[in-house]
């Protein structure tokens, strides 16, 4: 482990310098001509006409006007949260140059692992962020509160639905039930679409979920929203809504709570593979900040009902750094999870933060 902090640590050095290169010298042209006579493939990763494909491909057309001599190719490699498209991504030939976009779910899946796995997402090369997570705490109405503290005296084991053990959505569950001491009964295997089913049937009492999922259930008068997760990106609405540091208690690492916020400021992220000629990222990350920057690419977005809410490369990767090349951060996001997950299966209350 030793050479992998060595290399974050490096990592986390030079993308400190580009950041203060992008802020002290704002006014400095920059070219896209290490893309030009190019191929650029994205792979998608997530099915087509779902909330990532369409992000995804409002900024792919918004781009091609930018890089008329560039080809852009797109391709959907939808599964394992995100794992698939990596893999497919890291196996791509030198001739293209290759990028994913993705949701941190392959982020969530590396740090509840021991080891760096054989596809370590911490060398791929963030192009930007387009928004975040938007991650909020939403309840079932009928439950009859508005607060966290009401929320835990109810004393009671509340039902919630996830994809997958191994889904980010499961984990994030999982963390909150352990930092805050919300007693939650969490349920596999089951789909976005019948989640909201299930909860417009009540019986579904909680949801850790995007604003956007959720928002169509607090329209209908079926779910409130009463925390949000992380601190950026969020709409205008969501201002006065508490945030988890807001609420948790005071001995709750803070290492924790800022890889909580990390992980939902990466959000809809766009990567280039390890291998990618630096002119090559440097030219991505300029042509992102340009297409992103553009009003009519946020009408765009907004004709979507999505928020764009973007985050630079370079702030991308120092934040992935700080994340992944920090055992302690690790050793703390899977000492909550695994006690998060044996309150989840046994039943008991447990003191997560006591152990």
């Amino acid at each position: 482990m030793g050479m992998d902090r060595a290399r974050y640590a490096l990592r986390a050095l030079l993308a400190a310098v580009a950041l203060l290169s992008v802020w002290a010298y704002p006014a400095v042209a920059q070219t896209f001509d290490a893309l030009s006579g190019k191929t650029v493939r994205f792979i998608i990763g997530a099915n087509a006409g779902g909330t990532t494909d369409r992000f995804a491909r409002i900024f792919i057309d918004a781009l091609r006007p930018l890089l008329p001599g560039t080809t852009l190719l797109a391709q959907n490699v939808p599964g394992g949260d995100g794992q698939l498209a990596l893999v497919e991504a890291s196996a791509a030939g030198r001739n293209v140059v290759t990028a994913v976009f993705l949701q941190a779910g392959p982020i969530y899946d590396q740090l509840r692992q021991p080891t760096v796995p054989s596809v370590d997402i911490g060398r791929f090369r963030p192009i930007g962020s387009l928004a975040s997570n938007q991650r909020v705490v939403g309840i079932r109405a009928l439950l009859g509160v508005t607060t966290l503290d009401e929320l835990v005296a109810l004393d009671r084991q509340l039902v919630t639905l996830t994809n997958s053990v191994t889904a980010s959505n499961h984990m994030e569950a999982i963390l909150f039930a352990a930092m805050t001491g919300v007693h939650l009964k969490v349920v596999t295997g089951v789909s976005e679409d019948m989640r909201d089913s299930l909860m417009l049937a009540g019986e579904v009492d909680l949801s850790v979920t995007p604003y956007l999922s959720l928002r169509k259930m607090i329209e209908a008068g079926v779910g409130i929203a009463i925390l949000r997760t992380g601190t950026s990106g969020y709409p205008p609405d969501l201002a006065a809504l508490p945030t988890l540091a807001d609420v948790l208690p005071a001995d709750t690492p803070p290492e924790l709570i800022e890889a909580v916020d990390t992980l939902n400021v990466l959000g809809r992220m766009l990567m280039a593979v390890p291998e990618t000629d630096e002119m090559v990222v440097d030219a991505l990350r300029a042509a992102f900040d340009e297409v992103v920057a553009s009003p009519a690419v946020a009408a765009a977005y907004a004709a979507q009902s999505f928020d764009l809410s973007p985050t630079p490369g370079v702030e991308v990767e120092r934040r992935m750094v700080a994340l992944l090349g920090n055992e302690a951060v690790a050793a703390t996001f899977r000492a909550y999870l695994a006690c998060g997950e044996e309150e989840a299966e046994s039943g008991k209350e447990l003191d997560c933060a006591a152990r």
